[in-house]
This record gives structure tokens, C-alpha cells and sequence, in this order.
């Protein structure tokens, strides 16, 4: 079972600005995550040569979800958009989540765009617990590392597997129905 990630807002998105495949194998009851470099020159079908976060952009999730096929070479059998919004709810309805921060983070030109202004974004290395603000500009900051995008998919990465273990372990799989159901997350199975 493999599912494609988007962690992006969903109103007006024209690309994906993160991707990710996550594959499971219930014989081994084995995981792994796969983060797509957004700028990945791959050939879109029926869109040519292009950057791998436009093709949702060309076609929809329909059409991304086949260009990382052809790119990953496995199966997307299910798929998963999650809006800024729905990952700050997220966050905060599991108490926050853990996360041991790789390297000291220093934007002083961080995107806010509730106040259409940049602003400043500071976090320590080591261990905390970031609430849903937090730990999205977590998820979206790259300016402030020297491999951007790079650190940034690890961090996602980090941010997520802190999530599963808030959710798994604070609470009960009836907390991740009600999430669910709440419409925080689309997606497809």
C-alpha cells in the first residue's frame, strides 16, 4: 500500500509544494517514506517536461498521482492532500507534537501571509514540543538551512513520524476517525 502526502493548503493550490509516498508492507509490517524534490524534472503525461510539483497543477490529483508512479515505479493506491489548516488542527487536537530539531533554526524572513509580510522564525536544536503553529512553520521553512528543500523533507518527515507516534500513542484509532470525518484530510481508498 503506498500513499502520496501533500502538505499544502488546499484553496487556490496550483503545485504541491511537498510530496511524499508512504509504503507499507503488511507482511513485514514494515514502513517507509519517500520525500519528492518539488523540482524534480520529470515528463508529465500529456504535459511534457516539467517540474514533478506542477503536475497537480496541469491535471489534477489524477495526473500527479501517475507521475510519481512512473517516477517512484510502484503503485499510489491511495492518496492524501493535507491543508495547512487540517495539519495545524491536527497538531493541536493531539496536544502537539515531539520533535528533536536537527539544527538551529534563524529566518528572519519567514512567509506570513495572514499579514502579507515576512517575519521572523527562530527555533533551537534539541527537543521540543511544537504546537500546530509551530510545527507548521516548521514543516515550510527552508530558506534558513544551506540544503533548502533538502533539511525541509527531513523535517517533514520528522514533524509526521512525531504526528503517528501522537496519535498512536495519546490516543486511541477512534481520535483518527474523528479527524477523519472532520474533512481536515482528502484523499482516496
Amino acid at each position: 500500500m503506498e500513499w502520496a502526502l501533500d502538505l499544502d493548503g488546499l484553496k487556490a493550490i496550483n503545485d504541491l509544494n511537498s510530496m511524499m509516498v508512504l509504503a507499507y508492507d503488511p507482511r513485514t509490517k514494515t514502513a517507509s517514506m519517500l520525500s519528492i524534490p518539488r523540482d524534480l524534472w520529470v515528463n508529465i503525461p500529456h504535459y511534457g517536461w516539467q517540474r514533478i510539483n506542477t503536475a497537480y497543477e496541469f491535471g489534477g490529483m489524477k495526473t500527479a498521482q501517475v507521475t510519481v508512479e512512473r517516477y517512484v515505479g510502484v503503485p499510489v493506491e491511495y492518496y492524501a492532500v493535507v491543508s495547512y489548516p487540517a495539519f495545524t488542527t491536527m497538531v493541536n487536537d493531539v496536544g502537539g507534537i515531539r520533535v528533536n530539531v536537527p539544527t538551529n533554526i534563524y529566518d528572519p524572513s519567514f512567509p506570513n501571509a495572514a499579514e502579507n509580510k515576512n517575519t521572523l522564525f527562530q527555533l533551537s536544536k534539541g527537543w521540543h514540543v511544537l504546537n500546530g503553529s509551530t510545527a507548521l512553520k516548521f514543516i515550510r521553512e527552508r530558506h534558513a538551512f544551506q540544503l533548502g528543500d533538502i533539511q525541509r523533507e527531513a523535517d517533514q518527515q520528522l514533524a509526521l513520524l512525531a504526528l503517528k507516534t501522537a496519535l498512536l500513542g495519546k490516543y486511541s484509532v477512534n481520535r483518527v476517525v474523528a479527524i477523519e470525518r472532520s474533512g481536515a484530510v482528502r484523499g482516496r481508498g
